[in-house]
């Protein structure tokens, strides 16, 4: 079940942060991005368990993804598009989502790229040794709205 996250789900949240994202946030911190007007949380769930989330954090027209995973048992279900797309699907007010990805996580790339994510730029060492790759999306042209 795809729904927005609560206080209650900020522990499991964690736990899969914990592992599947480096450098992980401190507990508050997702606390912080779960109750924040700006931010949208949400989750999957099966059986009680979180699978996996994505949050985005909002500022005018523009929103940037700060954090998605799923856990290694479930990649490779569409649960990280289901995701994005229920997110994106609720920024009415966004023309333009950006994210950072780490170069070598192809995983990640292939997902952004075919949910129609463009490289616009590169930070070097973002990512320790490894660079970021800088992406957008277009939301205005997916809605019909220019």
């Amino acid at each position: 079940m795809f729904r927005k996250a609560m206080v209650s789900d900020c522990a499991a949240i964690k736990r899969v942060m914990d592992e599947n994202v480096v450098p992980t946030w401190p507990e508050e911190n997702v606390r912080y991005a779960v109750e924040n007007e700006n931010s949208r949380f949400f989750v999957i769930e099966e059986d009680g368990e979180i699978e996996g989330y994505a949050c985005v954090e909002t500022v005018l027209d523009e929103a940037t993804l700060t954090s998605v995973a799923v856990i290694p048992a479930k990649r490779r279900r569409g649960l990280a598009e289901k995701l994005l797309s229920g997110i994106f699907d609720g920024l009415a007010e966004v023309r333009t989502v950006y994210l950072e990805v780490e170069t070598t996580n192809a995983a990640a790339i292939g997902l952004y790229n075919k949910m129609g994510f463009k490289e616009i730029g590169r930070r070097k060492n973002y990512y320790g040794p490894n660079d970021a790759v800088i992406m957008s999306l277009q939301l205005y042209n997916k809605k019909g709205v220019n």
